[in-house]
């Protein structure tokens, strides 16, 4: 621990000295195209992956807290991805196949005053629920605090679940006589999640099993406004899942990024190092991972630009060997027209696997899941985003990926649950499409695509649980007395239960209705309906998803 605290030191010192020689030069003015389709070198991609996958879809309500945080003199262009939105007056609804909607919370005024939500509500097969949040922001900083907590008796027997969470993240605005950040910004935050569920599918189902989940973490980040500009953080996230056996992760991670400007030109540098402790009922190695990586970016013009470097990591699973590579990428993004943006990437990664992601993936992993880091060897992506309008927003995208060391999900012995395999490599292809279109103050529609295929070089089969096509969709009205009607579709297409290709899921479309009416100011009362349709949700083999469900509730806005 002394080792690590001593290295984010040296580095935030190294940071400061170099800070005061660039003598305070700011940034001269340029336009940067940002592309956030998961194309940034540490984003994180799981292909396959299980779990279903969230597509955001803009609207009208803000769920982000806006950070106080300056922003650079960049006029950033938004291009295409899943983090579509902007602080301020608009919404994110974030659909979830095969779960309830996610709503996340956020402030709507980033200049100042606070805001809150309490909710709570009951359902079929005993169902209450509860969420509240309240935050607050302004010019010298923001704070978050959310509480969740909702359970079941099951829609079957052996169902039942509960689960409980809680975050806590904030940020002040740093002097600009600060000494080693000045201008600049501090953040933390601590997040648990508590899951209690059963695998009720399987030969012992009426086992309890327990996912734990925990992270914290604090970061620095100088002036963005300055020719150079840095930001570090140490983090901690652990992990516990536990039924008749155990097994835990602990992480601690250092995170540095650095960039420079010179003219056109743009420098950039970063490192990340995760180690910990990893406790498995096999015998095992401790996963650790390490990335350093060094890159430029040129800016020809205000609408095209050109970005690239290497990473070297070092990283090993937790029944491998040490491995080492160098990941080489390019990425090219232009703007043709006001409103237009288009990118072409190369953009190899390796990704830092851990217990928690792997069981997010699939509830129903064996307990002795062996963790390898994922290494996607090669990775070409195509997009491209368009602002039709203010109310009308379209992005696309086209990738196709190498995987290496992908978790498999592969049958066990143990009826129910899934151990992991790691064999071949994983050819992966998607297109993807999302349409926002505010019709008016009163409606607004929002649908997101993705069509796909894969294959495994070893079995010359498809990838098990990796549906073809997925839809989501939401559509909003409000009517004249304060009445305001949602309907959501979902839609996947049938997918292989084995790595054989043997056994064939049918597909799952759902439709769900949820109103909410204004009583008075800030009081309002909420109704849901979900799987209106009743259809047979079978998302894993020998697990049925909820029927027709229904739930009434009240809420509190401020």
């Amino acid at each position: 621990m002394k080792k690590l605290s001593l290295f984010l030191f040296l580095m935030c010192l190294s940071a400061f000295s170099t800070g005061s020689l660039a003598q305070g030069k700011k940034e001269p003015e340029r336009r940067d195209i940002v592309v956030p389709i998961d194309s940034t070198i540490q984003g994180k991609q799981k292909l396959p992956s299980i779990e279903l996958p969230e597509f955001l879809i803009t609207g009208k309500e803000t769920i982000d807290l806006p950070e106080f945080k300056k922003s650079a003199p960049d006029d950033k262009v938004r291009a295409v991805g899943t983090d579509n939105r902007n602080s301020g007056n608009r919404e994110a609804e974030r659909v979830t196949l095969g779960a309830s909607r996610k709503e996340q919370v956020n402030l709507s005024s980033p200049t100042g005053g606070q805001n809150g939500r309490v909710e709570a509500g009951y359902g079929s097969y005993t169902t209450p629920y509860f969420l509240g949040w309240f935050g607050r922001a302004n010019a010298n900083g923001d704070f978050l605090l959310r509480a969740g907590y909702e359970s079941s008796s099951g829609h079957i027997k052996n169902s039942d679940y509960r689960r409980g969470s809680g975050l806590i993240r904030g940020g002040i605005q740093l002097s600009d006589d600060f000494a080693i950040a000045p201008g600049g910004d501090a953040r933390g935050s601590i997040e648990f999640v508590a899951d209690s569920y059963r695998p009720y599918g399987s030969n012992r189902p009426a086992r309890q099993r327990t996912l734990n989940t925990f992270s914290t973490g604090i970061s620095l980040s100088s002036d963005p406004g300055e020719a150079f500009h840095y930001n570090t953080g140490l983090y901690v996230k652990g992990s516990s899942l536990s039924d008749s056996l155990k097994a835990t992760q602990t992480q601690l991670g250092v995170e540095f990024n650095v960039q420079q400007y010179q003219r056109e030109l743009r420098l950039l540098g970063s490192a990340a190092i995760w180690l910990g402790s990893f406790s498995s009922p096999l015998p095992h190695e401790t996963p650790y991972f390490a990335q350093v990586r060094i890159g430029a970016q040129y800016n020809f013009s205000s609408a095209m630009d050109i970005a690239g470097g290497a990473s070297l990591y070092g990283f090993r699973g937790s029944d491998t060997k040490n491995i080492g590579r160098v990941l080489p990428d390019l990425t090219l993004r232009i703007r043709p027209a006001s409103g237009l943006s288009l990118v072409a990437a190369f953009q190899p990664r390796v990704e830092n696997t851990s217990l928690k992601e792997l069981v997010s993936s699939n509830p129903y992993l064996r307990v002795d899941a062996q963790i390898r880091q994922t290494q996607v060897l090669q990775s070409y992506l195509l997009g491209g985003g368009i602002d039709i309008s203010s109310n009308v927003r379209a992005s696309f995208a086209f990738r196709s990926e190498n995987v290496q060391d992908h978790p498999i999900p592969s049958d066990s012995a143990q009826e129910g649950l899934w151990g992991v395999a790691y064999f071949g490599t994983s050819t992966t292809r998607s297109i993807d499409g999302e349409l926002s279109l505010r019709v008016s103050d009163a409606d607004y529609l929002g649908v997101s695509v993705s069509v796909r295929d894969s294959k495994n070089s070893e079995t010359g089969k498809v990838l098990p649980y990796y549906p073809s096509v997925v839809i989501s969709a939401v559509y909003s009205y409000v009517l004249p007395f304060d009445l305001k009607c949602s309907v959501t579709g979902e839609f996947l297409s049938g997918q292989y239960a084995d790595v054989e290709n043997r056994r064939l899921l049918k597909s799952i479309p759902v439709l769900g209705f949820s109103a909410e009416y204004s009583i008075v100011k800030g009081l309002s009362a909420l109704l849901s309906f979900k799987n209106i349709t009743n259809s047979n949700q079978i998302r894993f083999e020998g697990y049925k998803g909820r029927p027709f469900t229904a739930s009434l509730g009240a809420a509190y806005s401020w």
